[in-house]
């Protein structure tokens, strides 16, 4: 079977987990996503569901328009599951 979680988060998944012709025999490295509403992938959120964050400058997922501006934005957790609807993906070996 293939490796795909490590310490709860995911770094590495062969791609015998994917049905996808194109990926075959390629180790990926999964950089982020977004599920099915539009909502974006964090790394570091030990999660695979969606949790509000106060999110300040220098944060991903958000860009502030003001100095010193914060907002509560929704993200994902770093965690797959079947809500995901985009997987970026670099690939590591052939």
């Amino acid at each position: 079977s293939s490796r795909l979680m490590e310490n709860g988060k995911l770094i590495v998944a062969e791609t015998k987990c994917f049905s996808n012709a194109l990926v075959a025999g390629y180790i990926v490295r999964i950089t982020g996503g977004n599920d099915k509403q539009g909502f974006p992938m964090k790394q570091g959120v030990l999660s695979n569901g969606r949790v509000r964050l106060l999110l300040s400058k220098g944060d991903s997922c958000y860009r502030p328009r003001k100095a010193g501006e914060r907002k509560r934005k929704s993200v994902r957790g770093c965690i797959v599951d079947a809500n995901l609807s985009v997987l970026s993906l670099v690939v590591v070996k052939k």
